[in-house]
């Protein structure tokens, strides 16, 4: 175990300074990974941990529930990397697998509002200039202050680039109401950060 460690830390230094093959690092840690050796899980685990702490972020308020959705879809990583081909991307196929454990946690958490509407991309509408303001501000914070269903629905669609569609079925509402979410979001969004830009000197 512990060779396999300073094994792993010394070809992190060495493919930094010698530039070896990034591929090649990779396959010895997922092979270790389907050995189940703890020290591989661990150089895996902290490689993509800022990543996938970020996606989680996105779908809670708080880092704690953030971070059980991450450890419990590393666990999935883990206890499925036997079925991970190595010809494929591996960053993908890890973010896929944590995005489906965050968004299941939250479902769970969260009381989906639904409602019967029908509401056009039209009437969703902000000025592309409030909408290019908004991503350049700290988005988290914002998000944070939304109503939970139109928050969820608003980072599927914004963020995770998710079809009304594809919303509507992980979601189990209707594309209306997935759109209305998105539009109730966008005028909350605007609303505060007109608000913000008024409180500047």
């Amino acid at each position: 175990m512990e060779n396999f460690v300073n094994t792993s830390a010394n070809n992190i230094i060495y493919s930094e300074e010698k530039n070896i093959d990034e591929k090649a690092f990779l396959d010895t840690i997922i092979s270790g990974c389907m050995e189940k050796k703890r020290s591989a899980q661990e150089v895996l685990y902290k490689k993509y941990y800022g990543k996938m702490m970020g996606l989680c972020l996105r779908y809670f308020k708080n880092k704690e529930d953030a971070k059980d959705a991450m450890n419990m879809g590393f666990l999935k990583v883990f206890k499925n990397i036997h079925l991970f081909d190595k010809e494929k991307n591996l960053d993908a196929w890890i973010y896929t697998i944590i995005q489906r454990t965050a968004l299941d946690l939250v479902r769970k958490q969260v009381k989906i509002y639904t409602l019967e509407t029908e509401v056009t991309e039209k009437s969703a509408y902000i000025e592309p200039e409030i909408l290019q303001h908004l991503y350049v501000q700290d988005l988290m914070l914002l998000l944070n202050q939304l109503p939970d269903t139109s928050r969820l629905v608003f980072t599927l669609y914004a963020i995770e680039n998710f079809k009304h569609h594809e919303i509507a079925e992980e979601l189990s509402i209707s594309e209306g109401t997935s759109k209305w979410h998105v539009n109730h979001a966008r005028k909350i969004l605007k609303e505060l950060i007109l608000n913000q830009n008024a409180k500047k000197p």
